[in-house]
């Protein structure tokens, strides 16, 4: 039996085993968590539902961010298949750094970190140019084994992932406008 579609899932990986910070932290504490978060798997509580690893069990083609959380998560959500590792699915690189005193709380620095990164007024790691271009890339290769294996399991990043879901829909696959974020959170997109 063929498959008359292609279908690439995009998942957000499980949640880290990098402590939140508890405290207000300056910019370049978040930054250093930031470091620390992308070294760290997922914590062992993070599992994924059933209903998802029933649906990704048997994916013939598995990608996924080179970070661990994100290897992983995609170890679990596909046990038989050994991912296709890429630093081209990894996050977004948007933290703050340098001299800035205030202390915010982590979840303040990661608001404000969006906020400022998605207006082109920080680039860090990464500008929002250089990253909307490389979601594009991704999506490219998503779809290139998509033309080969029917259907592709991506496991990345919340919003690197919502990069590649408008560079999907700007290809013409079909899918929802927004990629859902929580973790384990799973996207999909036909064609």
């Amino acid at each position: 039996m063929t498959q008359d579609y292609q279908e690439i899932m995009l998942v957000r990986h499980g949640r880290s085993s990098h402590p939140p910070a508890t405290h207000r932290i300056t910019a370049a504490e978040f930054r250093m968590w930031i470091v620390d978060y992308n070294r760290a798997g997922i914590a062992a509580d993070s599992l994924p539902p059933p209903e998802l690893i029933t649906a990704t069990y048997d994916m013939p083609c598995v990608v996924c961010s080179d970070l661990p959380r994100a290897m992983a998560s995609a170890g679990l959500l596909s046990p038989n298949h050994v991912p296709r590792a890429l630093p081209l699915f990894r996050e977004a690189g948007r933290p703050v750094g340098g001299p800035w005193r205030v202390r915010l709380s982590l979840t303040m620095w990661d608001r404000v970190s969006v906020f400022l990164w998605t207006r082109g007024l920080i680039a860090s790691d990464e500008s929002v140019d250089v990253a909307r271009m490389r979601a594009r890339e991704a999506a490219y290769e998503l779809v290139r084994l998509a033309a080969e294996f029917s259907r592709v399991l991506c496991v990345g990043h919340g919003m690197f992932n919502a990069l590649i879901g408008r560079a999907l829909l700007g290809l013409g696959w079909e899918g929802p406008p927004r990629v859902a974020t929580q973790h384990w959170a799973a996207t999909t997109y036909r064609k």
